[in-house]
């Protein structure tokens, strides 16, 4: 993998663009030295493609899981990184990361089922898609579980908690524009990710909110910072981590009572008269 990343990086140094492709362990935390000082150093075209993401490797366990990667690529200079949502958005954003000039990381997944959007416009780096609107409560997801926080937004429905979806598949450069609409908008901001909530999804949307002085109610919703010792398949490991749609919609109708929603529905709706 080292010597892989590294012909890559000569390869697009001679004008190709290289693809570099393997699970994704093995292509970001295990040649990370490579990608810093070759990829990242030497702003080289290179497309970093991993695949079975989070926790896709179920059944091989944590060697294999990849709930570091976001925050290691993130952190490169320069380095563009996108988690798309299922293998529709996967094909446009491997388009737009092959014409787009510089280094990328494509975070993919494993056996990913079409999600249902009516929306499949043309993708373009650094820009969330609006899945559903609300006034009570965002949900800003990437990758897979974009699927599962759709289950979960179509719970708070008959709930009565208006939910505005983001599909945040460019992680950076990030839609600040989108999320600080959120802020403004709702009362409550939570990100969802396969991912260490650590440096992942989670941090970029803090750091955009704090960046910005924004008064809203935030939550990370994530891997919590721990490795997951548990062995199925990954739709099991979902309902164990309490990421697949009940579980988000439970976790966040937890947090939502614990803070009081009806307060926050009258205050953001007075405000807007």
């Amino acid at each position: 993998e080292a010597n892989m990343m590294s012909v890559a990086v000569g390869l697009s140094l001679d004008g190709w663009i290289p693809f570099v492709y393997t699970i994704t362990p093995f292509v970001t935390s295990r040649v990370y030295d490579q990608i810093r000082a070759g990829v990242g150093y030497h702003n080289a075209n290179v497309k970093i493609v991993g695949v079975g993401s989070g926790v896709s490797y179920s059944a091989l366990g944590c060697t294999h899981h990849s709930i570091e990667d976001i925050a290691l690529l993130r952190s490169v200079p320069g380095m563009t990184v996108i988690s798309p949502s299922d293998g529709i958005e996967t094909g446009k954003a491997a388009h737009a990361a092959a014409e787009h000039v510089g280094p990328v990381y494509l975070r993919i997944m494993l056996n990913v089922p079409p999600i249902e959007i009516e929306d499949r416009s043309d993708f373009t780096i650094g820009r969330a898609q609006m899945l559903r609107d609300g006034k009570d409560v965002t949900i800003i997801a990437t990758g897979e579980l974009v699927g599962e926080c759709i289950k979960a937004s179509e719970l708070l429905s008959k709930d009565g908690i208006e939910v505005r979806l983001l599909n945040m598949s460019t992680i950076k450069p990030i839609d600040s524009k989108s999320i600080i609409a959120a802020a403004i908008d709702t009362p409550y901001i939570f990100s969802v990710e396969e991912h260490n909530i650590i440096g992942g999804l989670g941090s970029a949307v803090a750091e955009v909110l704090a960046a910005n002085a924004t008064k809203v109610m935030f939550n990370r919703i994530g891997i919590e910072d721990r490795f997951v010792d548990k062995y199925g398949h990954k739709h099991e490991l979902y309902s164990y981590l309490m990421l697949d749609g009940e579980g988000i919609y439970k976790r966040i109708g937890s947090l939502l009572k614990k803070e009081n929603l009806t307060y926050a529905k009258q205050k953001i709706r007075t405000r807007n008269n």
